[in-house]
C-alpha cells in the first residue's frame, strides 16, 4: 500500500489520479465568485462526497492494517514496513504528520489483538513517540483509546506509555503544532494527566509503577525557574486523582524543596540587602501556561544564562574555591560574588514559585478550595469531538478516556473535618522525617505554619507532635523503646514549640498557656532531678533542658500578656502593674529555674536571654540582671561545674545549629509570603515598653544597689533576688505550693484542645521513662 493513499485528497475518486507529495501541504481550491461578495459554500453534494471518500479510505484501511500485521506474522514484512513508515517523520522533518494517521490509528485500535512485541516493537515505538498532545481533540481521544486498548492486552507496554505520559508533565521546549485550533501548555499537560488517569482506571497497581518513572524524571535543581514549578504543578495534580502517590509524591517534592531551602540558606551570608532589592522588583511573567505550546517563556532564556557561563553551570562549591584562591584579586573576587548573588537570586526565586504551588495545592487538599482537575479539563475537551457512526466494515471508535470522575464513580467533593487532619498527620509525618532534623531551613517549615492554620485541630495536631517528640521522645501518644528519637531532634522540636507558639497568630492564648505548662512540667522535673542525690541531671540531656527553657522564655516575651491567672487580663494590650494581679501559677517554676543550679541564664542563646531579662523586669515577673552579671564575671572561673556545664551543653546546641536557630523567623519571600502575612505575629506587635533608652548596664547597676538594700527576710524559698525601693516592685509570685500540684492535673484534664490530646501523658514531676 502505498503512502499516497492514506493522503486526504479532493479529487481521489474522480478524474485523472494526481500523486500528492506528503511534505507539500495541500492549497485550498476556491472557484472565483460572479454573484456579488457570497462566499462559495460547499454543496450538499460535496459533503456527501466528502464522507463517501471519507469511508471508501476507512475500508481500505480496515483490510490493509489487519493484513501487514498478520504477513509480517509469518515474516512477509513489506506491507508492515509500509505500514511503519507512515509512523515515522519524512526525510527533513522532526515529525510525522498527524491528520493523516488518524484512520490508520483507529485500524489498529481494532485489531491491536495482532501485534506481537517481538514482532512489532518498531511500529508501537514509533506511536508512543508521536507528539499526539499537539494534535486536535479528535487525534488525541483515538491515540489515548489506543494506548488503552494496548495496555489491556499488552501490559508489558504500559511502562513506555506512563514513561511517554511523565514526560508530557515537564516543561517541554517550543514544538509546532499541528491542531487547527491553538494548543496551550495547560491543554498539553491537561491531555496527558487524561492519558495517566486513563490508565489508572485500567490498571489499578499502575501507582507502583508510576512512582519510580516520577522519580527519574524529576528536573535537576540548576534548571530554571519554570522548570520546577511546572513539574510541582503537574506532581500536585496527579495526587489529585492518584491520592495513592499522596504521601510519596510530597515527600518528594519536599525533599526536592529543602535541598534549595539549605543551599539558599547556607550561601546567604552577607548578601540579604542585595536580596531586599531583589525581592521588591520581581516581576509578574504571567501564567506560563497559557503560552501556546510553540511559545517559550519570556526572559526564560536570560535565567538560564545567568545561571551559566560559557554554556557551564556554576557550582557553588567553585565559587567559594575560586572566591578563597583569588581573594587577594579585587576584580576577580566582585565577580565572583556577583555570580553568587545572582544564583542566590535565582535560587530563592525558584523556591518561591514553587512553594507558591505546593502551598495552594494543601490549601486545596485540607481546606477544601477546589480547581477544574486538569484530567477534567482535557475529557471536557474529548467530549466536544463530534460522534462518528462507524459503518459495518469500518474500525471502531474508541470511547471517551476515563477520567477521576468517572474513575471514583462520583464528583468530587471538598474534604471532611477528618480527611482534612488525615492529611495533615501525612505531612507531620514528612516533617519528623525531613524537616525536623534539618536546621538550616527558614521556608519549609512554613508549610506546616499554614496548614497548622485551617482550624484548632490542625494547630493542636501540630503542637501535640512537637510537645510529644521535645518531651516524650515519641512521634506516638506513649513513648515506645523501639521507636527512639535522638536528643538533637528532641532539641529541635523544643526550638520549634518555642517559634510556633510566638508567632502564630492562631495559636490561641489558652492553646499558648498549655504548651507553655508542659514545658515547665519537664523544667520542674529536672530541677527536682537535680537536687536528687541518687539521680542526677546526665550531661548530654542539659542540651535539650535549656532548649526547653529558651522556648519557655521566648513565649514569655511574646505572650505575656495571657500568662497572667485572671484571664480577663489575657490578650490586652495593656496590663496595670499596680491592680495586684498575679501570673499563672506554673510560672513560679519558671522563676525557680533562672535561680537553680542548672542556671538556663547562662545555658540559653545570649540575645534570647536579653529579651527576657528586659521583658520580665518590664513587667515585674523577674529580675535577671544581677544573675547576668554574675554569669559575666564568672568566666574567668572555668573550672567551675555550674558555670561548665551550661557552657558544654549551649556549646552542643551550638554545634547542632540549634542554639540561634528559630524555625519562623519573618518570612522573605515575597510571591509565597502571601499566605503567611496574615497569619503571622511580628514583635512590635507584641514589645512591651521597656522605659526609653534604658539598657542592660544601667539595670545592673540599679540592681546592685538594691541587693545592698534588701535583707535576706524579703526573700523566700527558690525567689528571685528583687528590689523593694523606688521603680522596683515585688515579683508578682503563685499562692500556694507546688505548681504541679492537684490544681494543675485538674486544669490539664479539664482543658478542651491540645490538653485534651495529651491527657494520658504522664505529668509528674521525674518520671523516669519521660525525663530521663
Amino acid at each position: 500500500m502505498s503512502r499516497d493513499v492514506l493522503v486526504p485528497r479532493a479529487t481521489s475518486m474522480q478524474g485523472k489520479r494526481r500523486r500528492i507529495d506528503a511534505d507539500v501541504p495541500e492549497k485550498s481550491r476556491r472557484t472565483r465568485s460572479v454573484g456579488g461578495d457570497c462566499r462559495d459554500l460547499p454543496s450538499t453534494s460535496d459533503r456527501r462526497e466528502a464522507k463517501e471518500r471519507e469511508a471508501f479510505q476507512r475500508q481500505l484501511i480496515g483490510v490493509f492494517v489487519p493484513r501487514a500485521l498478520k504477513e509480517s506474522l509469518e515474516g512477509n514484512t513489506h506491507n508492515y514496513s509500509d505500514l511503519l513508515s507512515h509512523f515515522l517523520p519524512l526525510p527533513g522533518s522532526s515529525t510525522p504528520q498527524l491528520p493523516p494517521l488518524l484512520p490508520l490509528l483507529r485500524a489498529l485500535t481494532a485489531h491491536v489483538s495482532l501485534i506481537d512485541i517481538g514482532v512489532h516493537h518498531a511500529l508501537v515505538g514509533a506511536i508512543v513517540n508521536l507528539p499526539w498532545a499537539t494534535a486536535d481533540d479528535r487525534f488525541v481521544k483515538s491515540y489515548i483509546g489506543f494506548c488503552g486498548v494496548l495496555v489491556s492486552a499488552h501490559p508489558g507496554w504500559a511502562r513506555d506509555i506512563v514513561a511517554m505520559a511523565v514526560r508530557g508533565l515537564t516543561w517541554q521546549p517550543p514544538q509546532p503544532s499541528v491542531s487547527s485550533t491553538p494548543v496551550t501548555r495547560r491543554i498539553f499537560h491537561a491531555r496527558h494527566h487524561l492519558l495517566i488517569s486513563h490508565m489508572l482506571a485500567l490498571i489499578p497497581t499502575l501507582p507502583n509503577l508510576l512512582q519510580p518513572i516520577l522519580n527519574r524524571s524529576a528536573p535537576n535543581k540548576r534548571e530554571p525557574e519554570v522548570v520546577q514549578t511546572t513539574w510541582v504543578r503537574n506532581c500536585c495534580e496527579l495526587i489529585e486523582y492518584c491520592p495513592e502517590l499522596g504521601a510519596r509524591v510530597w515527600s518528594s517534592l519536599v525533599d526536592r524543596m529543602l535541598r534549595i531551602d539549605v543551599e539558599i540558606t547556607n550561601r546567604a551570608d552577607d548578601d540579604d540587602d542585595d536580596d531586599d532589592d531583589e525581592e521588591g522588583g520581581v516581576r509578574d511573567r504571567g501564567d506560563p501556561f497559557d503560552l501556546l505550546i510553540d511559545q517559550n517563556v519570556a526572559g526564560d532564556d536570560e535565567d538560564s544564562d545567568d545561571e551559566s557561563d560559557d554554556g557551564e553551570d556554576i557550582d557553588p562549591d567553585d565559587i567559594s574555591s575560586e572566591e578563597e584562591r583569588d581573594s587577594d584579586d579585587d576584580v576577580d573576587t566582585t565577580e565572583h560574588r556577583k555570580k553568587r548573588r545572582e544564583m542566590l537570586r535565582l535560587m530563592r526565586q525558584k523556591l518561591d514559585g514553587m512553594l507558591v504551588y505546593f502551598l495552594t495545592h494543601l490549601d486545596e487538599s485540607m481546606r477544601g478550595t477546589r480547581h477544574v482537575p486538569a484530567a477534567e479539563l482535557a475529557a471536557r475537551d474529548m467530549s466536544a469531538v463530534p460522534s462518528e457512526t462507524p459503518s459495518a466494515s469500518s474500525t471502531p471508535l474508541p470511547q471517551t478516556p476515563a477520567t477521576p470522575t468517572s474513575i471514583t464513580g462520583m464528583a468530587r467533593t471538598p474534604p471532611t473535618p477528618a480527611q482534612s487532619l488525615a492529611h495533615f498527620q501525612t505531612l507531620l509525618n514528612l516533617f519528623s522525617r525531613q524537616i525536623l532534623p534539618t536546621s538550616a531551613t527558614q521556608h519549609l517549615p512554613f508549610t506546616l505554619f499554614l496548614c497548622s492554620s485551617f482550624s484548632p485541630a490542625h494547630a493542636d495536631l501540630f503542637l501535640h507532635r512537637l510537645v510529644s517528640l521535645a518531651l516524650y521522645a515519641s512521634d506516638t501518644p506513649t513513648p515506645s523503646p523501639t521507636q527512639p528519637v535522638p536528643l538533637a531532634h528532641r532539641t529541635a522540636a523544643a526550638v520549634y514549640i518555642g517559634s510556633l507558639v510566638t508567632r502564630a497568630r492562631f495559636v490561641s492564648d489558652e492553646q499558648a498557656r498549655t504548651v507553655l505548662q508542659y514545658l515547665l512540667a519537664y523544667v520542674d522535673g529536672k530541677l527536682a532531678q537535680a537536687q536528687s542525690k541518687n539521680r542526677r541531671v546526665a550531661p548530654d540531656e542539659l542540651s535539650l533542658f535549656y532548649a526547653v527553657c529558651q522556648a519557655a522564655m521566648v513565649i514569655f516575651c511574646f505572650r505575656w500578656r495571657a500568662l497572667t491567672a485572671d484571664d480577663e487580663v489575657a490578650g490586652e494590650m495593656e496590663m496595670d502593674f499596680t491592680s495586684g494581679r498575679e501570673w499563672m501559677r506554673d510560672l513560679d517554676v519558671l522563676q525557680r529555674a533562672l535561680t537553680s543550679e542548672l542556671n538556663p541564664l547562662l545555658g540559653c542563646n545570649p540575645s534570647v536571654v536579653s529579651m527576657f531579662a528586659k521583658v520580665a523586669h518590664s513587667t515585674g515577673f523577674a529580675y535577671c540582671f544581677s544573675i547576668i552579671e554574675a554569669n559575666t564575671h564568672a568566666h574567668t572561673k572555668r573550672s567551675a561545674p555550674s558555670i561548665a556545664a551550661p557552657r558544654a551543653a549551649r556549646q552542643a546546641n551550638i554545634d547542632a545549629g540549634l542554639d540561634s536557630y528559630f524555625p519562623f523567623d519573618p518570612y522573605d519571600l515575597p510571591r509565597s509570603g502571601e499566605f503567611v502575612e496574615a497569619l503571622y505575629r511580628t514583635w512590635d506587635e507584641v514589645a512591651v515598653d521597656l522605659g526609653g533608652d534604658s539598657d542592660s548596664d544601667d539595670s545592673d547597676d540599679e540592681a546592685e544597689e538594691s541587693d545592698e538594700s534588701m535583707g535576706d527576710e524579703e526573700l523566700g524559698p527558690g525567689r528571685i533576688p528583687v528590689a523593694t525601693s523606688a521603680g522596683k516592685r515585688p515579683l508578682p509570685m503563685a499562692r500556694g505550693g507546688s505548681s504541679f500540684g492537684e490544681h494543675r492535673r485538674r486544669n490539664i484534664l479539664n482543658d478542651a484542645g491540645l490538653s485534651t490530646s495529651l491527657e494520658h501523658m504522664s505529668i509528674s514531676p521525674v518520671p523516669s521513662s519521660v525525663l530521663g
